[in-house]
């Protein structure tokens, strides 16, 4: 892998993948005299052909290099067990994003930049505290990243993956959550946003309060509101096809990760691969695609893969192999059922 333009250009949008965000942050730790250039140019865009003085450039380059370190922001790193008894802790990377080169930091004109604060979980589930207490819950393997003018006029954070808010009430700076196309707003409540890379449909879960979901269009700067969700009410959006519905559910069922419990309910043998993966950092393969028909109705709190795997393998008839981070299914199948 080369760090090329491109690559910083989506490091410094939200839109890298967890390992080439490792690496571009390894890469602007080194001393490497071809990364000013490569800042040069993006600036060349985001600053709309302003030039860069070659002192601005390099104290540019040093104060990212810096910057890019562990926040002390208060978080706290939840465990999961993984193997028998053996934890998978990865600690929450957190980078400090220059303004500018998130749009429009005049670095020599002696403006003052707001800071960038993007907390990237990895396998563990992550609780931050934020300036005004809200608590946030940021699931395994999403983003949260958040300014320095937080908490100023409004109090906005954007969101890749999946996090539960626990949003302390202030009718005078409202509490907004920006994903790739939807916008929820709230004053004070708490609620669950899942909008995965990977996924077409975002899903906004409402436990406590109100809230309301908008389509956000940043290119032309309008919001269009979509629901206003009472307790016990989810709308799941569609990012392709732009498809909004909305249901009563028990709400508790979609945030319940944050307290440990993985959902399994009601999902196809599939779907509860996918999240067994995420949940425990593994690779799962079946050796016969026709399991994937199973319907799979469990919930476990705090339990092992192995555990899980045996349980849920007693139910639908398979055995499995562990081999490093990777598992095995093997199974004849079940007859197709319906949710």
């Amino acid at each position: 892998m080369h760090l090329t333009e491109d690559l910083l250009r989506r490091y410094f949008e939200n839109r890298c993948t967890p390992g080439e965000e490792r690496f571009v942050e390894e890469a602007l730790q080194r001393d490497d005299a071809a990364i000013p250039g490569l800042l040069e140019d993006y600036w060349a865009q985001s600053a709309k052909g302003v030039p860069l003085a070659e002192a601005d450039r390099k104290a540019m380059f040093r104060d990212i290099r810096e910057r890019i370190a562990v926040d002390e922001a208060p978080r706290k790193a939840v465990s999961r067990h993984w193997f028998g008894g053996v934890t998978l802790r990865i600690a929450a990377s957190v980078t400090i994003l220059i303004g500018a080169l998130v749009g429009g930091y005049f670095f020599f004109r002696g403006s003052r930049p707001a800071q960038y604060y993007t907390i990237t979980s990895q396998a563990d589930r992550q609780q931050i505290t934020m300036p005004d207490s809200s608590v946030i819950w940021l699931a395994s393997y999403s983003r949260l990243t958040y300014s320095s003018n937080y908490n100023k006029e409004d109090r906005r954070v954007r969101l890749v993956g999946e996090a539960y808010f626990e949003v302390r009430r202030d009718t005078q700076r409202p509490f907004i959550v920006a994903t790739s196309t939807l916008s929820t707003r709230v004053l004070g409540t708490h609620f669950n946003v899942k909008a995965e890379q990977a996924e077409d449909n975002i899903a906004v879960t409402l436990l406590e309060g109100k809230v309301s979901v908008a389509r956000e269009d940043s290119v032309q700067g309008t919001l269009e509101e979509l629901a206003l969700l009472d307790p016990d009410q989810q709308l799941i959006y569609n990012r392709q096809t732009g498809n909004v519905t909305r249901m009563q559910v028990e709400a508790y069922d979609y945030a319940a990760w944050k307290d440990g419990v993985l959902n399994l309910k009601n999902l196809t043998f599939q779907e509860a691969l996918r999240r067994l993966e995420k949940w425990y950092g593994v690779t799962i393969i079946v050796s016969d695609p026709a399991i994937n028909r199973c319907m799979i109705h469990a919930s476990f709190k705090n339990e092992s893969l192995p555990n899980v795997l045996k349980t849920i393998g007693m139910t639908v008839g398979f055995t499995y192999a562990v081999e490093s981070h990777q598992v095995k299914i093997v199974g004849r199948g079940c007859p197709a059922t319906t949710r």
